[in-house]
């Protein structure tokens, strides 16, 4: 190199120099977009949460700690880690809502498992089937719209098609969908369709209405006896399916806005574990080794913990704050939304394995949430979009 330069005229040097400069003014000048792009992201999601519908259309907050587990709201994926990047076409994509998608799940009944839901800034929560003969095809089934705020969290009872959705409207709500869907806008077949068939559901079974502030996040034991809901008012509140008229517990402790909550299957001890640095955002417990627990935190790492000694067993550090992760069902692999527009899948060790990215037909803003099973990777986020992904992405 040395060599070559020394051969160079003074005006080829100059020129030279400056064609550098103006590369590292152009670099600068991309990242300084894309700090902006992330911090206006971050933005909408904190303020997001408890408006009835976020800006873009008229975030979220993140969630706090249990036996049950809480924890509490708060930038580029280093690609260079991952030796497979996801060449396959993601098998399906579709647009889906009219606001940022704050939440999905899949149904784990057994005869459901290609089925899930989403929650939307847009007030709604909808109820969509994966066609068996053609994983292309997401199809519409149900539409809910009892809520007057963002539908922050949505979850399926674990063995009941019950489901509890949490809103900025300072409320849940639990809705059932009854018979079978009668249409589909887009994928439906008109001619078999009723032009009086309604898909859309308006009234719930019970309004849970106790909360000081808007409601975050929700989900069920592990019975499905009772809904636990965690509020920006800082509590988290139990309710029993017997009695919706009034919560059965309330739990204080926390001195933020309540952003995860993680029922534990059997255990009810209480424990306080101590290790980020910043604000815990999501929780989970290992479905496979209900002794560990799996916490992600805006100091940018998810973390492992072992719940008999309370220490931390494994840190997986990243280039972003973790607001969501999902396990593989055999929990052998996590896959954390980054954000740019991409998802990150790791082993249960924290060896980086996979960058989902769709080869440009993913998706074009922040993933906030995703869920996993044997139908495969559901992630959606900013975009509205929801994207279908190879269950097994390991093997490109």
């Amino acid at each position: 190199m040395a060599d070559q330069l020394s051969k160079l005229s003074l005006q080829e040097l100059v020129d030279l120099n400056a064609a550098v400069q103006h590369e590292l003014t152009q670099r600068l000048l991309q990242l300084e977009e894309e700090n902006k792009r992330l911090t206006r992201d971050s933005m909408i999601i904190r303020e997001s949460r408890d408006v009835s519908v976020s800006n873009d259309v008229q975030g979220k907050q993140n969630k706090n700690s249990g036996w049950i587990s809480t924890g509490k709201l708060k930038a580029t994926a280093n690609r260079f880690l991952f030796k497979n990047v996801e060449t396959k076409p993601i098998l399906s994509k579709r647009n889906i809502h009219k606001d940022f998608i704050w939440d999905v799940q899949w149904c784990h009944l057994p005869d459901s498992q290609n089925i899930f839901i989403t929650a939307s800034a847009d007030r709604t929560a909808k109820i969509w089937s994966i066609d068996r003969n053609d994983p292309r095809q997401i199809i519409k089934l149900w539409n809910y719209t009892g809520h007057t705020g963002s539908v922050n969290s949505a979850r399926y009872h674990p063995t009941q098609h019950i489901i509890c959705t949490a809103s900025g409207d300072h409320t849940c709500h639990i809705w059932k969908p009854e018979g079978s869907s009668p249409c589909d806008e887009e994928y439906g077949s008109a001619s078999k369709r009723n032009p009086s068939d309604d898909c859309t559901i308006s009234k719930p079974l019970a309004k849970l209405i106790s909360h000081q502030g808007y409601v975050t996040v929700c989900d069920w034991n592990a019975d499905g006896s009772c809904v636990i809901s965690g509020s920006q008012d800082a509590s988290i509140k139990v309710w029993e399916m017997n009695d919706w008229s009034k919560p059965l517990y309330t739990l204080t402790g926390h001195d933020g806005t309540v952003t995860s909550i993680a029922p534990h299957p059997s255990s009810v001890n209480l424990n306080v574990l101590h290790g980020h640095e910043r604000a815990v955002s999501f929780l989970l417990f290992d479905e496979h080794n209900p002794r560990q627990l799996i916490s992600g935190s805006d100091d940018c790492s998810v973390k492992v913990w072992d719940l008999k000694t309370l220490q931390c067993l494994k840190t997986i550090h990243t280039s972003y704050v973790v607001n969501h992760f999902c396990a593989s069902p055999d929990s052998s692999m996590l896959c954390l939304p980054s954000k740019n527009a991409s998802a990150e899948i790791y082993s249960s060790q924290g060896v980086p394995l996979t960058l989902l990215s769709g080869n440009g037909n993913g998706h074009n803003r922040m993933i906030y949430t995703c869920d996993w099973s044997e139908a495969g990777i559901l992630t959606a986020g900013l975009d509205r979009n929801i994207c279908l992904w190879e269950a097994s992405p390991t093997d490109s």
